[in-house]
């Protein structure tokens, strides 16, 4: 039988505190949630938002799964589980007003008997590692996504300094929806030695670029996802991150044979 593995590893890097929340949570028989939520509004705010958020999913998507009755889409068990923080969002800041302001980005994967969806709102990543292939599979709602996207070039210094922490969309409490994928089909199938990275934003050095080329090598020369969380990690705070650094890992049996490719270690500009 082939297994499903994952790995989860936070640390609060040069941060004062860590308002990030993950999990990595078997829901039920072969059904499964990977999910990474970062937190804003300060320790008392982004620790509850995110947090909070998750234990929401987590609790809508048992009681949904359990249901005898349903007729199980998982894109709209994912996207409904977005509406649901949102709502969780609200209900703690009008129970709570010093809360106003607070937020978090949420990140996820959703699997059920081998399909799989995705989704997010924020800046935290997923990554996915297939048939020896890696590549970034969200895309970040931050303005320095919307200003590669209007203007097709790469971001000046100032700029890139100035923004790199802004996000476009999050949850919040208020109305902001998720991009929900695969886009084109109901799902994708999840095949032997598929493996899943979800991030926050932490682990993003740069983040006009796509770091596909350098997860693939630590996740290479590393093997067990165990060492792969902690080397990413170290990667990152070697390289100059001074966020807050969370890794879900994700994958279904062994790795398969790598397939090499002349941009590996290259590091490319998102499109």
């Amino acid at each position: 039988m082939v297994r499903f593995r994952t790995e989860i590893l936070s640390i609060k890097g040069l941060r004062n505190c860590n308002e990030d929340s993950l999990l990595s949570k078997k829901i039920a028989r072969r059904t499964y949630l990977l999910a990474i939520a970062d937190g804003m509004g300060g320790m008392k705010g982004g620790d509850v938002a995110s947090k909070s958020v998750l234990l929401s999913v987590i609790d809508f998507l048992k009681k949904e799964i359990n249901r005898k009755d349903l007729q199980i889409n998982p894109k709209e068990l994912l996207k409904k589980s977005f509406l649901v923080g949102q709502t969780c969002i609200a209900d703690k800041i009008a129970s709570n007003p010093q809360l106003k302001g607070m937020g978090t980005t949420l990140t996820a994967v959703l699997i059920i008997d081998g399909k799989y969806v995705w989704g997010n709102l924020g800046d935290s990543r997923i990554y996915l590692l297939s048939d020896g292939n890696m590549q970034q599979i969200t895309e970040d709602h931050s303005y320095i996504q919307e200003y590669i996207r209007n203007y097709k070039n790469e971001v000046s210094n100032p700029i890139l300094t100035q923004y790199k922490n802004i996000v476009t969309r999050i949850i919040d409490g208020g109305l902001d929806k998720p991009d929900i994928y695969p886009e084109e089909v109901e799902y994708e199938i999840i095949k032997r030695g598929d493996m899943f990275l979800l991030c926050s934003d932490g682990l993003i050095i740069d983040k006009t670029k796509d770091y596909s080329g350098f997860f693939k090598e630590i996740i290479y020369s590393k093997k067990s996802i165990k060492r792969t969380a902690r080397e990413l990690i170290k990667w990152a705070l070697d390289n100059g991150s001074d966020d807050n650094i969370s890794i879900v890992l994700g994958r279904y049996g062994n790795l398969l044979k790598r397939k090499s490719t002349e941009d590996d270690n290259t590091v490319r500009i998102l499109p």
